[in-house]
């Protein structure tokens, strides 16, 4: 019994992380107003858009707004919820480069939450994949989990797939295997 659970513990890490990376998009610096596939490394597909963009701050507005719902989903142990993710920008020389953090804690003491760096920076050498960070309500540009196979926050992540060429993304819905609403 308890090397069929550590092997679905196992499993389910191994699962979750290779998900983290099909949904690492990290946004910066300037480019057009529609999303320009910027290049990719290993753990993550990179996006550009512009530092002026409306549509992306309003999602960053929305997402932050809407917090309450990621902490309460986080909170509840609901076992239909998983794979919480926070999303924070980091400086670097090309902009800020916004990366998603996963296995996400609470860190009451400090009024803060936890996580680990989800994908390979770009450019920021602040931080590196892996690393264990903090990060405040403040600083949250977007969240996401998933109810089911359904992804819950994720605003930015939304805006962007919604301007993808439906070829994009298809393969991103492939890839994925998430719903998006």
């Amino acid at each position: 019994m308890k090397i069929e659970n550590k092997m679905i513990k196992f499993i389910t890490r191994k699962l979750i992380t290779v998900l983290v990376f099909l949904l690492s998009i990290t946004i910066h610096g300037q480019i057009k107003n529609n999303v320009e596939k910027y290049g990719s490394n290993e753990s993550s597909t990179i996006y550009r858009v512009e530092d002026e963009d409306k549509e992306m701050e309003d999602a960053i507005k929305l997402a932050q707004e809407n917090f309450h719902e990621f902490e309460n989903a986080l909170k509840s142990n609901n076992p239909n919820f998983k794979n919480f993710l926070l999303k924070k920008g980091y400086e670097s020389d090309q902009g800020d480069e916004f990366l998603w953090i996963k296995d996400i804690m609470i860190y009451e003491a400090k009024n803060k939450y936890v996580g680990i760096i989800a994908v390979q920076p770009l450019h920021t050498k602040i931080v590196k994949f892996d690393d264990i960070v903090e990060i405040s309500k403040e600083e949250i540009a977007d969240w996401m989990y998933l109810d089911n196979n359904t992804a819950k926050g994720a605003f930015t992540l939304k805006l962007l797939r919604s301007r993808m060429p439906d070829v994009q993304k298809q393969n991103f819905d492939m890839e994925t295997n998430f719903i998006f609403k």
